[in-house]
């Protein structure tokens, strides 16, 4: 059986993979007036109401990937109390989580999933600050530096 992911504030990344490759994903976004909105796989999702989807999506994800459109404490919080909800009863508590943020939330990240910073980093033009990715369960690909990112750009080798 293939997994079945909670792509949580991710479109970009949920449609990044082929229709056949979505059949066991769902996207939970704020945004529906863009065309993914009609899209079967699609769910209204505010952080402001973690808990605020249909009750039978619950309990029925192995992966949660998360990109939330905030990287402070409060917000982290509600997407973890969503996480939670979504995960299915035999996942690992906290479930398997993939979530890009700052460096500087690695105690964050540890403290409410458990994960740690990969050594794969995102590349996103003319954004300020370099994101990092974090797991709370061992990837090879993520393991492998983004050749797209500078060591000056690079913030993995700071220590949390």
């Amino acid at each position: 059986d293939a997994p079945r992911v909670a792509f949580l504030s991710t479109p970009s990344l949920f449609f990044a993979f082929d229709e056949a490759e979505r059949r066991n994903f769902h996207l939970f976004d704020f945004d529906d007036s863009k065309a993914w909105s009609s899209d079967a796989r699609y769910v209204y999702f505010d952080y402001n109401h973690p808990l605020g989807f249909d009750e039978s999506l619950r309990n029925s994800f192995d992966v949660v990937v998360i990109d939330p459109p905030f990287i402070t404490r409060e917000v982290w919080e509600k997407y973890a109390q969503t996480t939670e909800a979504l995960a299915t009863a035999t996942s690992p508590s906290p479930p398997l989580v993939l979530a890009t943020t700052v460096h500087e939330n690695a105690p964050l990240m540890k403290e409410l999933f458990d994960a740690t910073p990969t050594a794969f980093q995102p590349s996103i033009p003319n954004l300020v600050y370099q994101y990092a990715c974090f797991t709370n369960f061992p990837c090879d690909r993520l393991a492998q530096p983004n050749e797209e990112i500078t060591s000056d750009q690079s913030s993995a080798a700071k220590p949390y």
